[in-house]
Order: structure tokens, then sequence, then C-alpha cells
């Protein structure tokens, strides 16, 4: 548990929000980046995950009082916390769509699927979401969600003579 954790149920914010918000407070922590230890880096850390997420819950401005730091000092310290931030989520990923078809065993064709991969990624990277394609999140994304897609449009294609209710 990371120190002021707890400041962080202050903030009226959804659920994704929220978790993004503790994990980079705990990343901070870990990283022991200066200032993470304060009052005022649960207010940082919630403001990143608002941006990140696009949520407009919050803006930096409506953020700073609560963090009880001076602008300045709250500047400062979101400065350190999303570099610190952006380092951690840019690392580039190892990770292949071959070896997430192999470990999740997802019972279709990698052939058939790969032209689908590939669509969506640029479909994504249009969005413009920030997220670095290299990264594991950005290709776990895109894997699950054509995979998951391809099995629905997979099941709609079965005739209603082929499906039996038990």
């Amino acid at each position: 548990m990371a120190p002021n954790e707890h400041l962080l149920k202050n903030f009226k914010v959804c659920q994704e929000t929220y978790a993004l918000a503790l994990q980079l407070l705990r990343d901070a922590n870990a990283k022991s980046i200066p200032g993470a230890g304060t009052p005022g880096a649960p207010a940082v850390c919630m403001i990143i995950a608002v941006e990140r997420l696009n949520t407009g819950e919050y803006t930096k401005k409506s953020a700073q009082p609560p963090s009880s730091l001076s602008p300045k000092e709250f500047n400062k310290l979101y400065e350190r916390i999303k570099g610190a931030a952006e380092k951690i989520t840019t690392t580039p990923s190892s990770t292949t769509y071959q070896q997430l078809h192999d470990k999740y065993k997802t019972g279709l064709a990698t052939t058939g699927v790969q032209e689908l991969l590939s669509e969506t990624e640029n479909e994504l990277l249009a969005l413009e979401t920030g997220c670095d394609p290299m990264s594991h999140l950005f290709k776990c994304v895109v894997f699950f969600w054509v995979i998951n897609a391809a099995k629905v449009s997979t099941y709609r294609n079965l005739s209603k003579s082929k499906l039996t209710l038990k």
C-alpha cells in the first residue's frame, strides 16, 4: 500500500480512473520519485489518470487545491510522476500476437486473423490515444478485441439448427 493511498477516495471518478491513479501512485512510490509519498501525490496521480483516459473528470486546476501543494509544487510533482509513468509505459514490449494466440488457445486460424489485427492496429492508432503500439498493453487490447469480435462473428454465422439449448 502506498502512503496516502486513502486520499484517492476523495475524488469522485469512475472505477477505471481510480484504478489507474492507484497504480500510478504505487508505481511512483516504488520508483522512489521525490514527493511521491506526500499528501499531494494522490491528486497528481489522479489528474494524470484522468488525462490518460481522457475522461474530463478533473483538470489540473481543479485537482491542485485538494493536494495542499502550491501550484508551483504541484506542477513540479506532476512533471516528475508523469515523466516516470511515461518511461514505464513506453518500454517496448516483446509480446507478439503469435505468443498471445499460443498462450490463450483461441481456436481461430492465425492467418485469417492477422489482417484483422493489422486493421485494428491502424484504427486504434488513428484515434491518437497516445498508447505506444509496441507496448504490451496495446498488443493485448488489439488481440483480445479482434479475437472476441471474430468469435462473435463466427457464432452469428452458425445456423439456428446447429445451436441447441440445454
